[in-house]
């Protein structure tokens, strides 16, 4: 049963071990982001679920930090249908080798929302007794580097931080939430045709890796894009993609400026 925001609450002030984003507030939080909270309560379990709309009146939906019992699923469904989601993706607040589902056959996503894991590092003990716990190769890296000068300290300079990680992160292919191009500042909007339309598995994915090294504030992509593309766009950037047909405008706030400027995006042709 879809329930109100006030009922969910009421629900989750019985069951205190909910997950962060699980709460109701959190689903209110993200309904300013673009993101559609849908609560659904049944006898045996409950869950949280954020829709996300899509061009031509589809929507994908996302489940995030949440243990879902099976039978709760037939409901899950139904919303799901209700929204029109095209698919539903699914982040269970488990252990990794623990199924999300029991006798569900779920797809494993190899694109993650949430940080599937902690790392926790024992920085007990000497020095050497740090190193004997790491790889061979790690321990040589560290060596190479003291025998270049590299030294570690303090540092609150976090402008250089951002761009040490965004070059890090561009390096070993991994997203950075570190400072825009521009001297630390986020990109406000990317917008036009991508052309990704006939784009390879290989060139959508250094396309996603490369957007995610900036902190783009919108992304808007037209319709040379590819409905492909334009799925896996809004799935990698949740909250921050729009449909950008011919008249499409958008208001921007620009900097030092106390009235927003209006752009009326056109597609060239």
């Amino acid at each position: 049963m879809i329930v109100s925001l006030a009922d969910w609450n009421s629900f989750l002030s019985q069951h205190p071990n909910a997950h962060l984003l699980q709460t109701g507030e959190w689903g209110e939080l993200k309904s300013a982001f673009g993101w559609k909270p849908v609560r659904v309560i049944s006898e045996s379990g409950s869950v949280q679920i954020l829709f996300r709309k899509l061009p031509l009146g589809f929507s994908i939906g996302y489940i995030p930090k949440a243990n879902v019992d099976v039978s709760i699923w037939d409901e899950i469904d139904s919303a799901c249908k209700q929204n029109r989601a095209i698919f539903l993706k699914l982040e269970p607040d488990q252990w990794e080798d623990e199924r999300p589902i029991p006798n569900y056959q779920l797809p494993i996503s190899p694109h993650n929302i949430q940080p599937p894991r902690t790392l926790l590092v024992d920085i007990r003990g000497s020095d050497e007794e740090i190193l004997a716990r790491m790889k061979q190769k790690t321990r040589y890296n560290i060596r190479l580097a003291e025998k270049k000068g590299v030294t570690v300290r303090a540092w609150e300079h976090i402008a250089s931080f951002d761009k040490m990680m965004l070059i890090t992160g561009g390096r070993a292919g991994f997203g950075s939430r570190a400072g825009g191009r521009d001297g630390g500042r986020p990109i406000t909007a990317v917008v036009g045709g991508f052309h990704l339309l006939a784009a390879s598995q290989e060139r959508m994915e250094e396309t996603l890796a490369a957007l995610k090294q900036w902190r783009i504030q919108r992304l808007a992509a037209g319709h040379c894009t590819g409905t492909a593309a334009i799925v896996r766009l809004w799935t990698a950037f949740p909250g921050r993609c729009c449909s950008c047909a011919v008249g499409t405008k958008m208001m921007f706030q620009m900097p030092g400026h106390h009235k927003s400027t209006e752009h009326q995006a056109r597609e060239s042709r």
